[in-house]
C-alpha cells in the first residue's frame, strides 16, 4: 500500500525504513523541521543532490531543518542510491 500525502497537508516526519519513503510525497514549509525515521539495522543515505545529502542512523531518527533551498518547489531524493525515491514539496512561507 502506497502512502501519499496531499501536497497541501504539512508533513513533519518521513519514515525511510527499508528505503521505502513513507509518505512517498511529503509537503512542508521552507525552513520547517522534519524528522527522518529509520527503523532498520543499517543506516540510510538520503540524497537530494550531490551537495545535499545526509545519513539517517540505524534504529534512530535524524532531525533536519529544511533551509538548504533558496526557492520553494518540488524536490526528489533517493535512499542509498536505489531507484526508490521520495518527493518533497517545499512550500513558500
Amino acid at each position: 500500500v502506497q502512502k501519499i500525502v496531499d501536497s497541501t497537508t504539512p508533513t513533519t516526519k518521513i519514515d525511510v525504513s527499508g528505503c521505502t519513503p513513507s509518505p512517498e510525497r511529503a509537503s512542508f514549509d521552507m525552513g520547517a523541521t522534519v524528522t527522518f525515521v529509520n527503523k532498520d539495522d543499517v543506516e540510510h543515505r538520503i540524497s537530494f543532490s550531490p551537495t545535499v545529502n545526509f545519513i539517517v542512523p540505524a534504529n534512530d531518527t535524524l532531525v533536519k531543518v529544511f533551509n538548504f533551498w533558496e526557492f520553494p518547489g518540488i524536490r526528489y531524493y533517493k535512499c542509498d542510491e536505489t531507484d526508490k525515491a521520495g518527493m518533497v514539496v517545499a512550500n513558500k512561507i
